[in-house]
């Protein structure tokens, strides 16, 4: 093939020379626009822009204005290929005029795509949207099925770089649909590409994966060895943010073995950057350090400016995220390849990089650990809203949206000035940052956003609004299973921590029994810390309060039974115990035509037990008794042992009160029993205590003792002082009740 190019080069050439001799102008012009052709499918693209000058300085001579409109749209191309949008712009502009006047509706609809390319990539969206709109409307016109989809797909480059995913995706099928209509096999993977990608920016990974292996399956088949190449790329990175390292890893070395095959020195840059960023994530970090310097060197070596200053990018934030060796030094390096970068990537001509580089110098002068540390926040200010001036929300919403929460993060740590109106700007940063990250469209990012905007205005000491926000991220975790629980119990930690800081007991207990709850749907131990802060909770609360926000987290109420049981509730704390029991006799009413169902049954005994409370408050003893023991038959039919344990103690105080000591003392013993298979320590320390108080009434001293020791010695480990001093007085008591009973024993025995 390079032979006969080479010749058919050669032939044009003589041709030339001919027409020259002929001084036929007309052949001339269309000769050199040929052999210009010739130089931009090899690549040669300075020997293409000579020669397209020379065949239009001829077509204007001639007045051929179709031969003008033409070489006019192929410098624009040329241009375009170099990077030069403003003189690509110009060129397209100029033929788009040209064909206009001719009436000719393929050109106009094929320079009007061109322009709408132009105009995306210098990030002008709207434009580029209204542009492709245009040229997709005279494509329909005249029947151009091969361009509608490829404006279908420009259309959904732009959507997709707007963020606006699902849009994006939608018009990707459009064109898909038409490309298989028409059998354009290299379209087809073209466009699954494009689907796999937006899948990627969804995070829908499994999808994606799928969308780019029958990418691969098409380009092996018609034999692109360079779109196979990209393609292994893009599964390896779909693995990557799977965090399946070993087998991203793999599949970049088949891509890097085919890019050194074909001699695309580009490809093989940008793979050894993406092996290094891989060896980063794994931990080998001299391996990723020495990956990227290779990188760096071919960059160098084959003179393309714009893949080096990538690199230096990628280099600068390996350096500001590397915790070997001296962080100071490796800041420093991070600064240095990221000034290193902005040589290349400038506002003018590459804003959105621009933009990009000035949040990383931000984000590593917030990190600086050398300087002073005030001067480092204000001087990275300074680069944060030095990004958001030269980038506007519409062009790249996404990165703009990250930078907005990077510099509320910046306000909240600010040493400078009043720190109330610190903590409004980064509030107001947040809140510009939330307009674009909705839970739906970028969750991870939503989640973390609305955290720091939670917390900010905890911080400003507006915990309504902040536990608004909180409420939000809690009710957008309750009842997940797809998400590592390792990765969010942080989060459900810093809002309960959040909510204790402003004594809101009752929200934090209910974020703390939300975590805990996550890992008994999926069969795991719940964490100590999380089992250690409830237990101080329901302290805190009491175990009628500590009830109910239990059974509502577990999704065992019902709103409208949750809303009752909130005003009975509310009304316990009041002590107006007999309404109390009113609306929950309300609340069994609406349960006794429903379903009989797991869920009903323990709708049904958490209401019986809180019930049975109010009604042993009001001393209606045999009526409380009746309560609890049908709340014990349902929790006991669930397997529910700490619902059943909290009957079995009430149900003790019932017996005691009522004088039927042995009858209590079995109830004290079973909840103990319960509790302990619960791993409940505090609920063992409740029953520890009353089984030793109800023993030294009844003057079973030596179990009085033993028990009352063990129930100080559980609040004791649980931190809880006050309660082990008061038992340490009944102790004290048991003990020398039971050494004077001892001593009169024994006086006894000698007597005899």
């Amino acid at each position: 093939m390079r032979d006969y190019t080479s010749e058919y080069q050669k032939w044009l050439g003589r041709a030339i020379t001919i027409s020259d001799k002929l001084n036929d102008k007309h052949s001339r012009a269309a000769l050199l626009h040929n052999l210009a052709v010739q130089y931009q499918q090899r690549g040669d693209l300075s020997a293409a822009l000579a020669t397209y000058k020379q065949s239009l300085e001829q077509e204007e001579a001639i007045g051929d204005q179709r031969g003008t409109a033409s070489t006019l749209a192929q410098l624009g191309t040329v241009y375009y290929q170099l990077g030069d949008l403003t003189q690509a712009e110009q060129f397209y502009m100029e033929a788009l005029e040209i064909s206009r006047s001719l009436q000719s509706r393929l050109g106009e609809s094929s320079l009007l795509g061109n322009l709408g390319l132009v105009y995306r990539d210098k990030e002008r969206y709207t434009e580029a949207e209204a542009l492709f709109q245009q040229a997709l409307a005279i494509s329909r016109e005249i029947g151009d099925r091969q361009t509608e989809a490829r404006l279908l797909t420009n259309l959904g480059s732009v959507s997709a770089n707007m963020a606006k995913y699902s849009e994006a995706e939608g018009l990707f099928q459009q064109a898909l649909a038409i490309s298989r209509e028409i059998g354009d096999r290299r379209s087809e993977a073209s466009l699954l590409t494009d689907l796999g990608s937006v899948s990627t920016n969804m995070a829908r990974y499994s999808e994606a994966e799928g969308l780019f292996q029958q990418a691969l399956a098409i380009s092996r088949e018609i034999g692109d060895r360079r779109s196979e190449a990209s393609l292994l790329t893009d599964l390896g990175l779909v693995f990557e943010n799977m965090k399946r390292y070993s087998e991203a890893e793999a599949l970049f070395q088949q891509a890097l073995a085919i890019s050194r095959e074909i001699g695309d020195r580009q490809a093989e840059a940008e793979l050894l950057t993406n092996l290094g960023s891989i060896s980063a994530r794994m931990a080998k970090y001299s391996e990723a350090e020495a990956l990227f310097q290779q990188a760096l060197a071919i960059s160098h070596e084959i003179g393309d400016r714009q893949i080096e200053a990538r690199l230096c990018v990628n280099l600068g934030r390996f350096y500001s995220e590397l915790s070997q060796g001296d962080r100071a030094q490796n800041l420093q390096r991070a600064i240095d390849y990221t000034y290193r970068a902005l040589e290349t990537f400038t506002q003018e001509a590459y804003p959105f990089e621009y933009a990009t580089l000035q949040n990383n110098l931000a984000n590593t002068y917030v990190s600086l650990v050398t300087g002073d540390k005030s001067e480092n926040l204000e001087r990275a200010l300074v680069y944060y809203q030095e990004a958001l001036r030269t980038l506007p929300p519409e062009t790249s919403p996404l990165l703009w949206a990250g930078i907005q929460n990077n510099m509320g993060l910046a306000y909240n740590q600010r040493l400078h000035g009043d720190h109330t109106e610190n903590l409004r700007q980064a509030i107001a940063s947040y809140q510009q940052s939330l307009h674009v990250y909705t839970k739906e469209s970028s969750p991870g990012d939503w989640l973390r956003v609305t955290t720091n905007l939670s917390t900010a205005y905890s911080e400003i000491g507006n915990w309504s609004e902040a536990k608004t926000q909180a409420a939000s991220v809690l009710q957008a975790f309750h009842g997940a299973t797809g998400d590592s629980l390792d990765a969010i119990v942080p989060w459900y930690q810093r809002l309960g921590e959040l909510a204790i800081q402003n004594q809101d007991f009752e929200f934090a207990t209910r974020v703390f029994s939300e975590a805990a709850y996550l890992f008994e749907l999926r069969g795991e131990k719940v964490p100590t810390i999380i089992r250690d802060r409830i237990t101080e909770l329901r302290k805190q609360l009491g175990d009628d309060r500590f009830v109910i926000i239990w059974a509502e987290v577990q999704g065992i109420l019902t709103p409208a039974l949750a809303q009752t049981l909130q005003d009975a509730r509310q009304l316990m704390s009041q002590e107006h115990f007999g309404k109390a029991a009113e609306k929950l006799a309300s609340a069994l009413e609406v349960l006794a035509g429903a379903e009989e169902t797991s869920e009903l049954h323990r709708q049904r005994a958490t209401i019986l037990f809180l019930r049975g409370l109010c009604l042993r408050k009001q001393e209606r003893w045999e009526e409380a008794l009746k309560d609890q023991e049908q709340s014990s038959r349902l929790f006991d039919k669930l397997k529910d042992y700490l619902g059943e344990a909290h009957t079995f103690l009430e149900m003790g105080h019932l017996f005691e009160v009522m004088n039927s000591y042995e009858d209590a003392r079995l109830h004290y013993m079973d909840a103990y029993r319960l509790y302990r298979r619960a791993q409940d320590r505090r609920g063992m320390a409740l029953a520890s205590e009353n089984l030793g108080r109800l023993e030294y009434r009844v003057r079973m001293l030596p179990q009085a003792v033993q028990d009352l020791e063990e129930a100080k010695q559980l609040f004791m480990s649980l931190g809880d002082q006050a309660k082990a001093t008061s038992i340490e007085s009944d102790l004290q008591d048991a003990k020398a009740s039971l050494a004077h009973q001892t001593a009169k024993k024994n006086k006894r025995s000698e007597s005899a």
